[in-house]
């Protein structure tokens, strides 16, 4: 990768790196959350009086200001309503689009975000595995230094069939390591003249984390990582010729069956964990007949959420206010009673059509220009690096579209932190690809 242009760079990429890459600490060893957002603040002020940044404007980072002014305004409308939870959300959203909007990084920078990003990713997939394999060396050594919330929320995934979580959340350690696992799947796919040796180093270590993925047994993540995967595997972006687009097609086969051969016996020995008990509750149903819900509850909240709409579909019932239109007959349903469990549909009874089409919009016009700009690199003379890069934050917000669909995954701050660091790597990215196109 040439290095990026030489006047008013800052470290604002790195130092929101460093923040969410680490956040899972603050809860595990009961640190108050407010002393990450007193870092961020010096930093921020840093950032403006020391390096003197300014804002870079451009048609993603307009896009993401509108969507966080849009969820700010949201929820000032549901404080106003009566709904208090979401209110430190606004300090969150407010320091995440500073850091967006002034964010300019040198090429040791971007480099160094992805260095952190993949080092912790093998670190927490080693820990995961490490877990799975012996659990009493989390028991003996692991358990007795974190906070009691952290302890609880531990046991309790553990205990529900899942593996270890950090922050005191499962979704965590899947949200990081699926941009590196993705990361070496561009790599493995994009970067052709290194030979075979390049290729093995990046499948060994996408392989080891996909392995802390599945004992991490969270079925959404699993499903979405693997499809944006896939995704990349049929992408113009790798494959410049028709015989690249069959030997991508071969080895996506190849893979494919092999990985379902392992599922399957995984599946006969029971070892599969909550996917084989998912596949056998479908199974049995359609040998019985019988109706066991088989979405932990999902389709009935679908249901309620879809009919909130259709009650108040210009403006919607405000942001984070579903949890209040739960009837009493649904509250024993054995998922977070709080969330939809479908962005799309929360967003659409929460905020109406009005919303739905802000939100979204924005979304989708930020998806897309990162994604038309891989096929604009591809296309044309390129660093492969950044390729590589901007390719793996396309297949990082795919994943969490998808997500979106089964989780309440646009209701975490952890992803909106992970979200907004994709934006920023793309943007340092395409400013670079823009500069050498001149």
């Amino acid at each position: 990768m040439q290095e990026l242009e030489k006047n008013n760079h800052n470290k604002a990429l790195v130092v929101l790196a460093i923040y969410t890459l680490t956040i899972f600490i603050y809860k595990d060893f009961g640190i108050p959350n407010v002393l990450g957002y007193l870092f961020l603040i010096a930093a921020a002020m840093y950032i403006i009086f020391y390096e003197k940044a300014s804002a870079k404007i451009n048609n993603i980072s307009v896009a993401f200001a509108l969507l966080i002014f849009f969820q700010i305004a949201e929820i000032i409308r549901s404080i106003l309503m009566g709904n208090h939870t979401h209110q430190m959300y606004i300090a969150a959203f407010i320091l995440v689009a500073f850091f967006v909007f002034v964010s300019d990084a040198k090429e040791r920078d971007v480099k160094l975000t992805i260095k952190m990003w993949k080092g912790l990713s093998i670190a927490l997939s080693f820990y995961v595995i490490l877990v799975a394999a012996m659990p009493s060396i989390y028991v003996k050594l692991i358990n007795p230094v974190l906070s009691k919330a952290s302890q609880e929320m531990n046991i309790n995934y553990l205990s529900g069939g899942y593996g270890i979580a950090i922050g005191g959340n499962i979704i965590i350690i899947d949200y990081i390591v699926a941009f590196a696992f993705l990361y070496y799947v561009c790599a493995f796919l994009i970067n052709r003249d290194e030979g075979r040796l390049y290729r093995v180093k990046c499948l060994i270590p996408a392989l080891f984390i996909l392995l802390a993925v599945f004992l991490i047994n969270r079925k959404t993540e699993i499903i979405a990582i693997l499809i944006a995967a896939a995704y990349m595997f049929f992408s113009k972006v790798t494959f410049r010729s028709f015989k690249q687009k069959k030997k991508n097609i071969r080895f996506f086969l190849l893979i494919f069956i092999a990985m379902m051969l392992f599922a399957f016996l995984l599946y006969r020995t029971g070892h599969l964990g909550r996917l084989g008990d998912f596949i056998e509750t479908v199974l049995a149903n359609k040998r019985t007949g019988a109706n066991r819900d088989i979405s932990s509850g999902r389709m009935l909240f679908w249901g309620i959420a879809l009919n909130l709409f259709l009650h108040y579909p210009i403006l919607g019932i405000g942001w984070g206010n579903f949890a209040e239109h739960i009837p009493a007959s649904s509250q024993s349903i054995g998922i977070e009673k709080h969330n939809v469990h479908n962005c799309y549909l929360q967003v659409l009874c929460e905020t109406g059509i009005v919303g739905f089409i802000l939100f979204y919009g924005c979304i989708g016009y930020i998806f897309a220009k990162i994604a038309k700009k891989s096929i604009e690199m591809s296309r044309g003379s390129y660093d492969t690096d950044m390729l590589i890069i901007n390719s793996t934050c396309v297949a990082y917000q795919l994943m969490f579209l998808i997500c979106a669909a089964i989780d309440p995954t646009f209701y975490s701050v952890v992803f909106w932190l992970l979200y907004s660091l994709s934006i920023m790597l793309s943007n340092s990215i395409n400013k670079q690809f823009a500069l050498n196109e001149k």
